[in-house]
């Protein structure tokens, strides 16, 4: 089962939900997301998606995860570096791209 998000200028975004999303791998990059991100509220991301992909049935996520991890996946701060290559990991399993925050305006 495919999931598409269309966000306000027209950017749209699928998930494979179900059967399709690899649980084991997600929460194998979501543990190794925790251990490189340095503030306790930069994980936030990580429980956002454990509860919509992994604890809920069925998994979807929301556009306001879906933008906080696009963020993840392309930032210029040097304090976030560390996760962007775990993020961009999550983005590319999740969607099969990584996330442009540019078109997804965040």
């Amino acid at each position: 089962m495919t999931s598409g998000l269309t966000f306000s200028d027209g950017y749209t975004a699928s998930i494979s939900l179900g059967m399709l999303l690899d649980r084991t791998e997600l929460d194998r990059l979501l543990r190794t997301f925790s251990g490189v991100v340095r503030r306790q509220i930069d994980r936030s991301i990580t429980d956002k998606l454990r509860h919509e992909l992994l604890d809920t049935t069925p998994p979807a996520i929301s556009p306001g995860t879906m933008g906080q991890l696009a963020k993840w996946c392309k930032t210029n701060n040097p304090l976030y570096w560390e996760g962007m290559d775990i993020a961009q990991k999550i983005s590319q399993l999740l969607f099969g791209t990584i996330l442009d925050r540019s078109q997804l305006g965040v």
